[in-house]
């Protein structure tokens, strides 16, 4: 009977943490979703683009025009908005992929018909400024740097950040202060355990709450990006072992 009274408690409380926990997660990537729209929202009115729907899941757009130039020109607008990964962008007839006939590369390449009719600009065009790039000897050593970050503690069968692990990634996090110019992909990996469905999902979630956390921390969002890989990408194949559980870091520019 004491066993229970004892039990019962620590159940209730894994319950409301693990509620709690998706709470704060479905709120953050809301609170991000609504950001952007607003954002992109904005950059298609000054546009003359009123008519454009924009929607976001996460951090990657779509945008439904009238026109199939239209859509184009949303969505290379919105592909420029600060902190948003990808966009899709749908015309009347679906989606478009540029293979219009007219030379169009992808989303955001200059169609035919916006060339002949768009009048000439009696100003010089604004361009947004380039985000640096890092030279092949900085990527390499910030490489090097974040490659010691491997091993971030979370609770057991959870994305919950132990107290080490978090001290790992607020260090992770002066890192990346320290290399101002490199984007990062947060990969999650899980061990061998056969049930891939679950571990994937494991991966998917520990690799977003470390890039959460480091957000939180003040590393700019539109930096980071995440990614699970389950259990498809083991140091050690063929077997359990404590070491494919891990978060790797890549740079990506």
């Amino acid at each position: 009977m004491r066993l229970r009274r004892i039990v019962l408690p620590v159940i209730v409380g894994v319950v409301l943490l693990g509620g709690l926990t998706a709470v704060q997660d479905t709120v953050f990537r809301e609170r991000i979703e609504d950001e952007l729209t607003d954002k992109a929202a904005a950059a298609l009115s000054e546009a003359g683009l009123d008519d454009v729907e924009v929607a976001f899941t996460g951090r990657d757009g779509e945008v439904t025009a009238k026109t199939e130039a239209a859509a184009v020109e949303a969505g290379a607008l919105v592909e420029d908005v600060s902190g948003v990964r990808v966009v899709q962008a749908f015309g009347p007839d679906g989606a478009v992929t540029g293979e219009d006939g007219s030379g169009t590369d992808a989303v955001g390449g200059d169609s035919e018909a916006e060339a002949t009719t768009e009048p000439e600009p009696s100003e010089p065009a604004v361009t947004a400024e380039a985000s640096p790039t890092p030279t092949a000897e900085e990527r390499e050593a910030a490489q090097a740097e974040l490659d010691r970050f491997r091993s971030i503690g979370f609770e057991h069968n959870s994305d919950v950040l132990t107290g080490d692990g978090l001290g790992v990634v607020k260090a992770l996090a002066a890192t990346l202060t320290e290399h101002p110019d490199v984007t990062v992909r947060i990969e999650g990996h899980a061990d061998i355990t056969g049930m891939l469905a679950h571990t994937q999902d494991l991966s998917e979630r520990r690799a977003k709450r470390v890039l959460d956390t480091l957000v939180g921390l003040g590393v700019e969002a539109d930096r980071l990006s995440s990614k699970g890989y389950g259990e498809t990408r083991p140091i050690v194949p063929g077997k359990p072992d404590p070491g494919n559980r891990r978060v790797e870091f890549v740079i990506t520019n």
